[in-house]
C-alpha cells in the first residue's frame, strides 16, 4: 500500500486474477468501481470524484489493463468475481455497492451470485448479461486472436472505438475517445486478449444468475448503443427481480464516460432509494430526468 495524490490511496491486492492496482478514496460505505474492457479506472474518474465524497470508492484497474499486472492463464469471469471480493477483503470493507461498466457489471453479477453478502447493490452499466449468438462469438475470437498477434493496434481498435462511443461523444468530446484509445495500447496485450476472450468469447450467460439476484440492482443503457439497444437492456432488466432500467441519451457502450452528470445523477437516485420501499419491478427511469 502507497500514498497517493489528492486524497487517493494506492492498494497492490493480489488475487486470483493477477495483482491489481487499484485506488481508494473517500470515506463511508465501500462502492467498487470496475471499468469496461479496453478502459483503466480513468474511465469512471467522474463517478469516483462524485461518490468519493460519502463513500469508500475502491476503483479497479482490471487485470491486463492500466497499472494492474497481466492475468494468470485461466482467466474467467468466476475469478474477476474472486478478485473483486478479494479487493474488499483488502479495503476492510464487508460489502460494497458494486458499479460496473461492461466487464465490471458482469463481474458484479458474479460476485453478487457467488457471495451474495458482500454485494449491497448493483449498478450496470452498458453491461449485457446474455452471450453473443454464436456467429458473433466466432467473429470476436478472430479479432482476440488478432490483438494477440499484433496487439492493440489503431487499425483494430478504431471499429471498436467506433462500437463504444455515440457519434455526438466522437463528435462533441474527442478528447474522451483519445483516453480509451490510450488506455487500450497501454494494456498488456497477452492480458488484453485474455480478457477478450474472458468478456467477450468463452464466457456464460449470466441472465440467469442474475435472474436470482436479492440485491437492488440499476441497469443502464446507452440510447446510441448498437451492440446492446435500451429495448434488450429493458428486457433483461425485467428479468432480475425489482431491477430499475434507465436509458441514457447520447451514449453508446460507455455511458459513465459519455455522460458521466446524468449517469451520476441516476446513481445518486438509485442510492437514495435503497433505505426506502424497493423499487418497481422493472421500472423505467428516463435519462432525460437526470440532464
Amino acid at each position: 500500500m502507497t500514498d497517493g495524490s489528492a486524497g487517493v490511496t494506492v492498494l497492490r491486492v493480489e488475487t486470483p486474477a493477477g495483482r491489481l492496482h487499484v485506488e481508494r478514496s473517500g470515506e463511508g460505505p465501500a462502492m467498487l468501481l470496475w471499468p469496461h474492457l479496453f478502459c483503466d479506472g480513468r474511465a469512471l474518474a467522474a463517478q469516483a470524484a462524485e461518490f468519493s465524497r460519502d463513500h469508500k470508492v475502491l476503483v479497479v484497474d482490471p487485470p491486463g489493463h492500466g497499472l494492474s499486472a497481466p492475468p494468470p492463464r485461466g482467466l474467467s469471469l468466476a475469478r474477476c468475481a474472486r478478485a473483486a471480493l478479494a479487493v474488499l477483503d483488502t479495503a476492510g470493507a464487508r460489502d460494497a455497492v458494486v458499479l460496473g461498466s461492461g466487464w465490471g457489471g458482469l463481474v458484479g453479477v458474479a460476485a453478487a451470485a457467488e457471495e451474495p453478502a458482500r454485494v449491497r447493490a448493483l449498478v450496470l452499466a452498458n453491461a449485457r448479461l446474455a452471450r453473443a449468438p454464436l456467429l458473433r462469438r466466432v467473429e470476436l475470437a478472430g479479432l482476440t486472436l488478432l490483438f494477440r498477434l499484433l496487439g492493440p493496434r489503431p487499425a483494430l481498435l478504431r471499429p471498436i472505438l467506433d462500437e463504444l462511443f455515440s457519434p455526438s461523444t466522437r463528435l462533441a468530446q474527442p478528447g474522451r475517445v483519445a483516453l480509451v484509445a490510450e488506455s487500450a495500447r497501454l494494456c498488456h496485450r497477452g492480458g488484453l486478449a485474455d480478457a477478450m476472450a474472458a468478456v467477450l468469447v468463452t464466457r456464460p450467460s449470466l441472465a440467469r444468475a442474475a435472474a436470482r439476484l436479492r440485491v437492488p440492482v440499476l441497469c443502464l443503457a446507452g440510447g446510441d448503443d448498437r451492440l446492446y439497444p435500451p429495448g434488450a437492456a429493458e428486457l433483461e432488466a425485467l428479468r432480475i427481480p425489482g431491477a430499475r432500467c434507465a436509458v441514457v441519451e447520447g451514449s453508446a457502450r460507455l455511458s459513465p464516460l459519455e455522460a458521466p452528470k446524468r449517469v451520476n445523477a441516476l446513481i445518486r437516485e438509485f442510492l437514495s432509494s435503497l433505505s426506502a420501499a424497493g423499487p418497481a419491478r422493472g421500472r423505467l427511469i428516463s435519462g432525460a430526468a437526470a440532464a
